[in-house]
């Protein structure tokens, strides 16, 4: 898989996850999202070949980037992700935003949420998307 696969992965898994919780705070642990939680003597997380986990790096790396941009604020940064992390007002607001390309009657935190808890990953991947380009265009 690409990295700008695993982002948007990342990018639907955050963002639906951080919505369910809303208003609370929550913990982003990239060792759970990424599915990599083995660590080597020096705490470097370990893929399944017991090398350098490239999932869990962008699970992080896409962490970042959406705090960079104002997706989501954290309180806590921790070597293998972030606590007391929750949607900013640009996160919600996109999040709870219902553009015509995605659904009519849906926001979009409420289609990408139906979609994860359904297991339809490459879909809600191409709602997370979405949900990036339209944050940019009205931000």
């Amino acid at each position: 898989m690409e990295n700008i696969e695993l982002f948007d992965e990342f990018v639907a898994t955050i963002l639906s996850y951080l919505y369910i919780k809303f208003p609370l705070e929550s913990a982003l642990d990239a060792r759970e999202l990424s599915g990599d939680k083995e660590t080597d003597e020096y705490g470097t997380v370990l893929d399944n070949n017991k090398v350098r986990s490239m999932r869990f790096t962008i699970c992080l790396a896409t962490m970042e980037w959406l705090i960079e941009t104002g997706y989501i604020r954290i309180k806590d940064k921790g070597q293998y992700g972030y606590g007391r992390a929750v949607l900013t007002s640009k996160g919600l607001e996109v999040l709870k935003s219902t553009p015509e390309s995605i659904s009519k009657n849906e926001s979009i935190g409420d289609k990408l949420v139906k979609l994860m808890n359904e297991g339809s990953l490459q879909m809600a991947k191409e709602v997370a998307k979405a949900a990036v380009s339209f944050g940019i265009k009205i931000f």
